[in-house]
């Protein structure tokens, strides 16, 4: 989280490099998506902090099998976020709620 705050466009690349690992010329889809969000005013870096420590939280893990109404969870093969093997766990804690694999 210091570093989002130190210097939050090299995290948004570092991020924007680890989310592109496995995908056919990383380099011109970061530089395309890169171009794409500069027409947007720069995000605030608290929000950001804020939901970078919310994500990385425990107690939404925990909280999956509470959630009551249908969802759909969409899982992607080479996702650095959620690890493909993480999967049929979290299928196995909330059973109601619908994956998507792709």
């Amino acid at each position: 989280m210091g570093q989002l705050k130190h210097n939050h466009h090299k995290t948004l690349s570092r991020f924007l490099a680890i989310q592109m690992m496995g995908v056919e010329h990383p380099k011109a889809l970061i530089k395309e998506i890169t171009n794409a969000i500069t027409i947007y005013p720069v995000a605030n870096i608290i929000a950001l902090s804020c939901g970078l420590k919310n994500s990385s939280g425990r107690r939404y893990r925990l909280s999956i099998k509470d959630i009551k109404i249908p969802t759909l969870r969409t899982y992607g093969r080479l996702d650095s976020l959620v690890p493909y093997q993480a999967i049929n766990k979290i299928q196995t804690t909330a059973p109601r709620q619908s994956p998507y694999n792709i």
